[in-house]
């Protein structure tokens, strides 16, 4: 089994930015989309806070809408695919939040 990461993509705000029926909502369907993994999830990972990106001369350049990351195991890829399946991000609705998968391969160890 490989693992692969989950970055998290689009216009995220923080909970507290929301009516508190909203939040229990959100939290209802996370706990939903990780008991759906069970095992196959290995780190749930943490939403990305302040930010900032600079190229090679140290100049400053825009950062992107990443907001956090999973980290999962699964067969290949198209199976890291399904298991995003009822993911609270890809809830249908708008389509504004992507979920970029990532195999993690070891570097020569």
């Amino acid at each position: 089994m490989a693992q692969y990461m989950l970055l998290y993509r689009g216009p995220a705000r923080p909970l507290e930015n929301f009516p508190a029926e909203q939040v229990q909502a959100q939290m209802r369907a996370w706990a939903r989309w990780t008991d759906q993994l069970s095992s196959a999830l290995l780190s749930l990972g943490e939403p990305f806070g302040v930010r900032s990106a600079l190229t090679g001369d140290g100049s400053d350049v825009p950062v992107t809408e990443l907001n956090g990351y999973s980290v999962i195991e699964a067969e290949t890829i198209s199976h890291a695919r399904s298991l995003c399946a009822g993911h609270p991000y890809l809830d249908g609705e708008s389509g504004t939040f992507v979920i970029e998968i990532f195999e993690l391969t070891p570097m020569g160890r």
